[in-house]
């Protein structure tokens, strides 16, 4: 039997691509951890999708969403353009699911599109004083205060999803306009 069962987080955008007769689908990576000798590992497992399993993973999914993909191991063996055997392995996709609502999405993008922007000091010299730069305490980032003139800001705009129960459901009816 050949079965695969993962959980991980999508490392980029997947590829979409269409074969010549126009099935469509995508290739992506899946970042897994594992754990040996009390270490966590991460594996980056490619995988490819085909027909509306592409179409929806590409639709509803960003680099960093948490997947569960089921599916087959499959291997293929080619010969590059040096003459060199190439063994390729990937996943490819029966059912997939998306495992977080699209409020932890939203959070966890938000998160990532925030920038750290510090306010630049006055361009003044006092020669008794140091500069109200240096005076500043430099953040620690753990758990401690950060000093007043540290400021978080959110670039991007993102759309607002809405939804009775708070995960995909892949309805029409899930943007707020």
């Amino acid at each position: 039997m050949n079965k695969v069962l993962l959980i991980g987080r999508l490392t980029n955008e997947v590829r979409s691509f269409s074969t010549p007769n126009g099935v469509k689908y995508v290739r992506g990576t899946l970042a897994v951890s594992r754990y040996q000798g009390g270490n966590e590992i991460t594996d980056f497992i490619p995988f490819v999708a085909w027909r509306e399993a592409a179409i929806s993973i590409e639709q509803y999914s960003t680099k960093g969403t948490l997947l569960s993909i089921e599916g087959r191991f499959t291997s293929s063996r080619y010969t590059d353009k040096q003459g060199n055997i190439i063994n390729s392995y990937e996943v490819t996709v029966e059912n997939f699911s998306l495992l977080e609502s699209r409020k932890q999405r939203e959070a966890r993008e938000l998160k990532q599109n925030e920038t750290f922007v510090a306010s630049t000091p006055k361009n003044t010299f006092n020669k008794n004083k140091m500069n109200n730069a240096v005076q500043q305490q430099v953040p620690t980032f753990a758990g401690k205060e950060q000093p007043n003139n540290v400021a978080y800001q959110n670039e991007n705009q993102t759309k607002t999803w809405s939804s009775e129960h708070g995960f995909d459901d892949f309805g029409t009816d899930d943007f707020d306009e």
